[in-house]
């Protein structure tokens, strides 16, 4: 079975006898080299179509007996996937952490409260990093894994503290004191919405590096929510009380929040907060939550949709990266009130480049 062009093809297992095998190797001109194997053995496949980027094989036989084969396996670079949209385990945190906060990508991540020490992910394993000055929790996070900023939570709501990938520092007071709030953009570039204190709490704030400036205010007063995206791009999810737990979205633009899409999760169970989330205003990602949640959903602007389940069941955890690589991390368990070191990856099996160029895997070299 084979597919690509003269200069770039694949081919995907075959029966050499006795067995049919799952050898895949790839083809750039000259030479041939290993690539990752089929998940299920196979050959005569009744289709074989695409490149090395973006390819799909589906049906044919495997043996013994030459039994038929229903189902369908994608190719992205270097891996076969039997979905689109899948969940896999990542490494594992030094430190079990819940309650926490995460910026970066699914490959260069810092995460950081419960504990003091902040960890980096490189995409495998997870190093120690610079403490936090005031080690917080419910915090909201925000930046990149070497320019993160972390925004209020318990103990210190008004304490805002910037990291630059070695040590923390202090930044400036958010003005409106608060926990359990959402945090997003960069961090002299900063959005902060929601929170308790004690009560919901419906401010915003915009930070420009030095100084906080209050921004429109939200639609529905929420915390436990899930902030995505940018200062003037930016989406708050679910959330408490009841009202924002219902799945209720809204997105700002700069100047003020409007109501737009529901999540489809809520309607039945009411459990849309307490997750992990990722993206952009146009392109996000929310998953896991209250109840101990798999559930796994994307938004496209204007709907949610379901797109599979975690691994392990959590809340309170910390979501990182983008829609088609997001990473979540930490959180609870019922088993473990005080926080698990599980770390998950989520990737679309065509979501290109980003997955493409990190998650390369050469399963027979």
């Amino acid at each position: 079975m084979g597919f690509g062009t003269q200069n770039a093809a694949v081919s995907a297992g075959g029966c050499p006898p006795p067995a049919a095998i799952s050898c895949t190797e790839e083809w750039n001109g000259s030479s041939w080299s290993a690539s990752g194997a089929l998940i299920t053995n196979r050959f005569g496949s009744s289709c074989s179509i695409g490149n090395q980027s973006s390819g799909m094989v589906a049906g044919g036989y495997t043996t013994p007996s030459n039994v038929k084969v229903a189902c369908t396996e994608m190719y992205n670079g270097g891996t076969f996937h039997s979905t689109l949209s899948a969940w896999s385990a990542g490494g594992d945190l030094i430190s079990a952490r819940t309650h926490i906060m995460a910026a970066g990508s699914q490959t260069a991540t810092v995460v950081f409260g419960y504990v003091a020490q902040a960890e980096e992910y490189n995409g495998t394993s997870w190093a120690a990093g610079g403490s936090l000055i005031c080690n917080v929790q419910y915090a909201g996070g925000a930046g990149t894994q070497n320019a993160a900023i972390s925004v209020g939570g318990s103990t210190y709501p008004s304490a805002v503290q910037k990291y630059n990938g070695i040590v923390w520092s202090l930044a400036s007071d958010i003005a409106a004191a608060r926990q359990q709030l959402a945090a997003v953009g960069s961090q002299n570039s900063t959005l902060a919405f929601g929170g308790q204190n004690p009560a919901a709490m419906s401010c915003t704030e915009e930070y420009n590096g030095a100084s906080w400036s209050a921004g429109g205010a939200l639609g529905i007063a929420r915390y436990y929510h899930n902030g995505i995206g940018t200062q003037n791009a930016a989406l708050a999810v679910g959330g408490e009380p009841v009202s924002a737990r219902s799945g209720c979205t809204e997105q700002y633009d700069g100047i003020s929040w409007s109501g737009v899409g529901q999540m489809t999760r809520a309607p039945g169970g009411g459990q849309a907060h307490q997750m992990g989330a990722a993206g952009s205003k146009n392109s996000g990602i929310v998953f896991g939550g209250t109840a101990y949640n798999t559930c796994t959903e994307e938004f496209d602007g204007s709907t949610w949709s379901a797109v599979g389940s975690m691994i392990t069941g959590r809340l309170l955890l910390a979501g990182s990266g983008t829609q088609t690589a997001a990473l979540g991390t930490g959180g609870q368990t019922p088993a473990a009130g005080s926080g698990i070191v599980t770390t998950e990856e989520f990737n679309k099996a065509h979501s290109g480049a980003s997955y493409l160029l990190t998650k390369k895997i050469k399963a027979q070299e």
